[in-house]
């Protein structure tokens, strides 16, 4: 598990088949697809994922490349309250919605 780095954030939007967030020092947009499944989570896609060419402190580039590497892997997402959690075997991303209290733990990568 990796927590977000401190003073960075990493956000994610989807909106009508396609995605968009801030990777802690670039934007990122791609595609994806979510089919529900019986349990109440979603079988998930992330597809054709591209980032802007900013360069930041190397810790941050590290973890942004990290990130986007991990959020092409993911293959679940189920949501509870107002946390998403975005998953496969070896990968867990964690989210919270904006503008709700931060769960005690920060998001981290895994």
């Amino acid at each position: 598990l990796y927590p977000v780095l401190p003073n960075t954030a990493i956000t994610l939007q989807f909106l009508q088949g396609e995605l968009t967030g801030f990777s802690g020092c670039n934007t990122y947009t791609g595609t994806y697809t979510a089919v529900q499944n019986e349990d109440g989570t979603y079988q998930v896609e992330v597809m054709d994922l591209v980032t802007t060419r900013l360069s930041c402190a190397e810790d941050i580039m590290e973890q942004e490349g990290q990130y986007i590497v991990a959020l092409g892997t993911v293959n679940i997402a189920s949501i509870d309250g107002n946390l998403l959690k975005l998953t496969n075997q070896d990968v867990e991303l964690t989210y919270y919605e904006v503008g709700t209290p931060k769960p005690e733990q920060l998001p981290e990568i895994e």
